[in-house]
Formats: structure tokens, C-alpha cells, sequence
């Protein structure tokens, strides 16, 4: 049998409406609402239970509660979910004052309006399910086979529990089906350019790739995913002779605008909207932000230092290029190495940040000012020790290349002089870069003796350094070598004609800016430290779950429907052995019926299949163990995916055959997803269910309670 013959076997059941798409009836319609009515119904039941912090509450509550008092925090996520929370919950009279940090707090004797909060991201999660049905029917498919596909998505036990939660991954969820839905419709739009329908597809694309990347960073695959298929269709076009250069660039202009700048600029005006909010400073602000941006917030405003920086000085140094805050000391000795007093950088106020900085005798004697290439000293306020630094390896730095830095008692010791370098300084002031001031001169610190740099870096000292970050000299130039003196505390006879002077206000985009570097670096420094990580390739058979809550012989358990969970993974592992047999085919001339599929499944099968890998493929490149909920946007596509081999399976089927093949699919789904709903709502169960259920070994949920 010919290629061209196995495609006729299948065109005899196609419309030409299913190879570019379909209008939508009144069936549809019914279609949408039903099974809308069974997502919510699924996901809403009995949503005040339990009346306590559960699992990622405790985490996206906190951010919730900080915009409601106005308090700068810093999440790794971007704060579109959150800001969703507050303005469906803005009528609500709740003031944030609640401490969700504690997992299983009671909400019971507070004003949260958490069944609120929970019914926003139980909503959003239901709302992906008829977008899924709305997405194979746009792209041809039977209402059998998209029926299927919403029903395999709403009776998704994982997605349900964690639906049913304040969450993000709802959310994420929702857009991302928006996002497909609507580059569905654009993509069979491919014959009508520039109409207006679809240039409202293309534009809502955008738009729910702007909300998508807003909610969680995981939306970034959606982008790239989106853009491939993009770039892919302006590939196609220039392969087109018939299609003119001209049309080509006016093809990819449009794209350009409405799938990478609209995003980008949604994007960026929602953290406009987040930093606008949060106006009081707080641990966050002092710990992960500069001072400048700091100094813009209520609460933590600096009051200003004169700028010169003169002979004999009181100075506190600031690190520059961590937030790790001032050169400290303190009357504690290093436990190794030359067993000298200790120096760190510490946040806070303190009196041990306090230095006399002091020109070695004979340099430049005709100014009491400190020029650059000056050797000073700096003495310890507190305790009279000097910096000071030698050829001996730091306590936890490795290599040679660091030198250990301290504070020591000898005064005539030249291992004490450091000469001043200007590395930077404020271009709105020139005399900056000539005088060291104060907050207008970036400085390098070398030691004389040895020609390293004073740096700091990202690292903890132990217990015996109180947890302070660690200071050292290293052999050549960083940024981590830079600093800059904050106050500068001159003696009387020098104050006159010393201008006071402060941090100047920041533009919004440069807070922007510096939010978005914070999230970046927050976001480098985690920890795979939750006892409930597991791999992706563990997602892919929903071999382990997420224990979210449990009390008084009850539980709630993120696992995934077995039956949906291994219906997506057969479904990849058929498609991508379908897709070796027939580039083999192809090759070698093979003409079979094996690989053929119906024109409107083949039309967009790859697309599910690459949405896909695109949105699991990245996690593994990571290398982090994550949670499961992690896989619930490459599971969406899986179930698509699936839903497509059931289409070409029983598309040449007549009606009553295909109905019968179609329940017995969502009836084998339903009874799984019965299987699992008391852990699923934490529901009473006896315990030879609850063993019985338990299908792989690997299941850890509590079956003795």
C-alpha cells in the first residue's frame, strides 16, 4: 500500500474543517460547561478542610501577607500569582497580619480568608481543564477524543490535591493551556494572515506567555517552546518560493513583537506593580538588597555622611558586591591558621564595624584628604587591633591564592599597610575619582606586602564565626574586591566645608533591575534540603508523591493518577519510537501503514510532543531534584498527547464503537482517581485499602494512621 493510499484510508473520515480546524458549536459549548462544572465541582468539595496551613501555603502565604502590609520580601517566583491572591481578596478586610510559616497553624481563630485564597487557585486550575478540550477541537480532533483529554486532566489526582491549595502551580497551569489554546487556533489560521483573527490569536499568545513567565520562571519553557514552533513556521515560509522576502520579515516582525517583546514588557510591568507595593523595608531588604535600593524603602532610610573622607577618620566600610554588609571585628579568634582576631563582613549596625582609617606618615603631607594610591591603615574602633593580612591560608576558602585577612595587635607591623585604588566613582562628581568619599568612590584594597585584594564572597564562617561571611585577601582583581565607605565620621576641626551627602533615589527600573538580579542570585543559592525531592525521571511514573498535610488519622498526598500517569508514558515512548520508524522508513524507501496517521492528529501531534519534552527535558539538564508538581505542565502536554494516539485509534471507528472505546478510557481514569481521593481530600480510609492501593513500593503515604 502506498503513503498516499494510507492517507486515503483515513481522508475518507476527515471534513476539511478537521485539517484546519473547526468553529465551534453549541455542543461545544454544552461541552465546556460540563466539563468545567465536573473540574470545579472536583476541585472545590469541601475546600475548607483542612483549616491549617498546608505544605506551599506556609510559603506563598507569607509573600501574600507581605504585599498586604506593604513589606519588601524577595521570592524566587515572579509575583504575578501572588498579586492575583490580593486582588481576588482585596474586599476580604484581612490586614496580613498572620504567620503562615508555621505548616499546620489553624486558620481557625483568624481572619485569613484562606477558603478564598484556595478557591482562586482551585478555579484556576479547573479552568485549564476545558481550555484542553478547547484545544483539540480547535486543532480537529473529535469531541470524543477532546472530552477524553479534559476528563483525563480533571480527574488528575496530583493536580487536584495541589489545585486545592494556595499554590502557584495552578496558575502556571492555567496560562500555559491559555498559551497553548490560543497558538492552536493562530497555527490554523496559517492560510488567513493578518486577519483579524489571527492577529487576536498571536496577540492573546503573547499575552499568555507574558503571564505565564510573570507567574513562575518554569513559564521560560513555554517561551522557548512557543518560539521554536515559531521560528520553525518562518523556516517553512522561506522554503516557500511563492512567498516574497518582503511577507517573510513582516511574518517574523510580528512574531518578534507579539511572542518576545509583548511578554517581555508584561513581564517587566507586573514587577513594576510589585515593587510600586512594597514600600517598608525589612530582614529581606537588609539582607539580599543594596543599600541604595534599601534607602528608598520606609523604614530603612540612611541619614546621611559627610562625603570627605579625611586622615584619622571614623569609617564603616561596606562590601559591594554582596549584601553580606560591613568589615567587621570582633574579639574572637580564628580557630586555625594564625589563630588572630577575627574579621568578617556583618549586616547589621554595630560598633565592631567601626575602623580608624589613617595615612601612613609622608603620604601626600600637603592634604589631610586620602588620594588614591595612598597607604593607610585601618585600626578596629572597638578593640584597637589593625587590619591585616599575611601568607597564610583563610579557614575556609580553599587555594592558594587567598591569604587569610585579621585583625592584629602590632602597631609598626608593615603586613598592616593597604594602598588605596579608585576602581570606580560617581560620574555626576569627578572630584570623586581624585578624593576618596564617602558612597561616590569604589575602592580596591591591596596589601603591600603580600599584592592581594580584601574580598568577601558568599561564604559562611562556622558556629566559631557566628555564621558571618567570610573575609580574605586574593591574589588578583574582582568584583568581590570592591568596597566603598558608607559613613565617614570626620574629627570636628575637618567638618567644616564637608558636605553632607546621601544615596541617591532610584528610578523604578533600576529597582526593577536590581529585584530581578536578587531573585536571580536567591534563586543560585538554593538548597535541594526538602525531604520530599525526588528526580524527574521519577515524574514520569509518579513514583513518589508529596505529603502536603496530615492529622488526627488523616492525610493529604500529591500522587498522580496511576492510569493517566502511564497512559502519557506509553503515549511518548509510542510517539518517539514513531517517529525513529518512520524517519528508518524514509530512509531505507519503506512504504507501511504503521506510521501513518490521520492528516489532522499528524498535523499536531509533533506539537504536543515537543510542548512535551520541552517543558521536561530542561529539568533534567538542571540536575535538581524537584517536587512533583514540577511535571504537571510537561503531564498536561502528555495528556494531549495521549488523547492524540486514542483520536487515531478510533477516528475510523463508527460512532457507537468510538463512544463505547471513549468511556471505557474515562471510566478505567475515574475509577483510579476514586482509588486515591482520601489521601487526594484527606478523607478516612480503612487500612487494607490504603495498603492495597499502594501499586508501587515506592508510595510512602502512612497507611498505620
Amino acid at each position: 500500500m502506498s503513503k498516499v493510499q494510507d492517507r486515503h484510508q483515513f481522508h475518507k473520515f476527515e471534513k476539511p474543517s478537521m485539517r484546519t480546524g473547526i468553529k465551534l458549536s453549541k455542543k461545544d459549548v454544552g461541552m465546556v460547561l460540563t466539563v468545567l462544572a465536573f473540574g470545579c465541582y472536583v476541585r472545590l468539595w469541601n475546600l475548607s478542610w483542612p483549616s491549617a496551613v498546608v505544605f506551599e501555603e506556609s510559603s506563598v502565604g507569607r509573600f501574600y501577607s507581605d504585599y498586604l502590609t506593604k513589606t519588601f520580601s524577595l521570592d524566587i517566583n515572579p509575583p504575578l500569582g501572588k498579586l492575583l491572591l490580593v486582588l481576588g481578596t482585596c474586599s476580604s478586610g484581612f490586614d496580613g497580619r498572620f504567620d503562615f510559616t508555621n505548616v499546620g497553624g489553624s486558620y481557625a481563630s483568624s481572619d485569613v480568608p484562606y477558603v478564598r485564597l484556595r478557591m482562586i487557585c482551585a478555579t484556576m486550575g479547573a479552568l485549564a481543564i476545558p481550555m484542553a478540550y478547547l484545544t483539540l477541537r480547535l486543532a480537529g480532533y473529535t469531541r470524543a477524543a477532546s472530552v477524553t483529554a479534559a476528563l483525563m486532566i480533571c480527574y488528575e489526582n496530583s493536580n487536584i490535591a495541589i489545585s486545592r491549595f494556595i499554590n502557584l502551580d495552578s496558575m502556571l497551569l492555567c496560562f500555559t493551556a491559555l498559551t497553548t489554546m490560543t497558538w492552536m487556533r493562530f497555527e490554523k489560521l496559517h492560510n488567513s494572515p493578518f486577519t483579524a483573527q489571527w492577529w487576536l490569536n498571536l496577540i492573546m499568545t503573547g499575552l499568555g506567555l507574558g503571564l505565564t513567565i510573570s507567574t513562575k520562571w518554569a513559564g521560560i519553557f513555554t517561551l522557548g517552546f512557543i518560539s521554536l514552533r515559531a521560528l520553525t513556521q518562518i523556516w517553512v515560509l522561506i522554503g516557500n518560493r511563492q512567498t516574497s522576502i518582503i511577507s517573510v520579515a513582516k511574518h517574523a516582525f510580528c512574531r518578534s513583537v507579539c511572542l518576545l517583546l509583548f511578554p517581555a514588557v508584561v513581564y517587566l510591568s507586573i514587577f513594576y506593580v510589585h515593587v510600586s507595593l512594597m514600600t517598608n523595608t525589612s530582614t529581606h531588604a537588609r539582607t539580599l538588597m543594596s543599600r541604595p535600593f534599601q534607602h528608598n524603602l520606609f523604614g530603612g532610610k540612611f541619614n546621611g555622611t559627610y562625603a570627605l573622607v579625611t586622615n584619622n577618620t571614623v569609617v564603616r566600610l561596606r562590601h559591594q558586591a554582596t549584601n553580606g554588609g560591613f568589615l567587621h571585628s570582633h574579639n574572637h579568634q580564628y580557630p586555625t591558621g594564625s589563630k588572630q582576631q577575627q574579621v568578617t563582613l556583618y549586616s547589621h549596625g554595630d560598633d565592631n564595624n567601626l575602623w580608624y582609617i589613617s595615612k601612613k606618615v609622608h603620604q601626600s603631607s600637603h592634604t589631610n584628604l586620602i588620594l588614591p594610591g595612598d597607604i593607610v591603615r585601618f585600626r578596629h574602633l572597638m578593640t584597637g587591633k589593625w587590619l591585616h593580612s599575611h601568607d597564610l591560608r583563610p579557614p575556609v576558602s580553599n587555594g592558594d591564592h587567598y591569604n587569610e585577612a585579621s585583625a592584629y595587635a602590632a602597631e609598626d607591623d608593615w603586613f598592616n599597610d593597604w594602598k588605596v585604588e579608585v576602581v570606580d566613582h560617581e560620574k555626576s562628581d569627578p572630584s570623586s575619582k581624585t578624593t576618596l568619599k564617602a558612597l561616590r568612590t569604589r575602592i580596591r584594597l591591596v596589601h603591600v606586602g603580600t599584592k592581594c585584594s580584601l574580598m568577601s564572597k558568599d561564604m559562611r564562617l562556622p558556629k566559631w564565626g557566628f555564621g558571618q561571611q567570610e573575609v580574605t585577601c586574593v591574589k588578583g582583581k574582582s568584583k568581590n574586591t570592591v568596597w566603598y565607605i558608607e559613613n565617614s565620621w570626620p574629627n570636628l576641626d575637618t567638618q567644616d566645608g564637608n558636605d553632607v551627602i546621601n544615596y541617591p533615589a532610584m528610578s523604578m527600573s533600576e529597582k526593577v533591575q536590581e529585584v530581578l538580579a536578587a531573585m536571580w542570585s536567591l534563586y543560585k543559592g538554593l538548597k535541594d534540603s526538602q525531604p520530599y525531592l525526588s528526580t524527574p525521571i521519577s515524574w514520569i511514573t509518579s513514583s513518589r508523591g508529596i505529603p502536603l498535610y496530615q492529622t488526627g488519622g488523616i492525610q493529604f498526598y500529591a500522587l498522580g493518577n496511576p492510569v493517566v500517569f502511564y497512559s502519557t508514558a506509553l503515549a511518548v515512548v509510542a510517539i518517539a519510537s514513531g517517529y525513529g520508524l518512520r524517519l528508518l522508513f524514509e530512509k531505507r524507501k519503506i512504504q507501511s501503514s504503521l506510521v501513518t496517521l490521520p492528516t489532522h492528529v499528524d498535523q499536531t501531534i509533533g506539537f504536543f510532543f515537543y510542548g512535551w519534552a520541552c517543558h521536561f527535558l530542561p529539568y533534567i539538564l538542571v540536575g535538581k531534584q524537584l517536587f512533583l508538581a514540577s511535571y504537571l505542565i510537561a503531564l498536561y502536554f502528555g495528556v494531549l498527547l495521549a488523547t492524540s494516539l486514542l483520536e487515531a485509534g478510533v477516528f475510523p471507528l463508527n460512532l457507537r464503537k468510538r463512544v463505547l472505546a471513549v468511556i471505557l478510557v474515562n471510566a478505567v481514569v475515574y475509577h483510579s482517581y476514586r482509588t486515591f481521593t482520601p489521601i487526594t481530600y484527606g478523607t478516612l480510609w480503612t487500612h487494607e485499602s490504603c495498603e492495597a492501593s499502594k501499586w508501587q513500593k515506592t508510595w510512602d503515604y502512612d497507611c498505620s494512621m
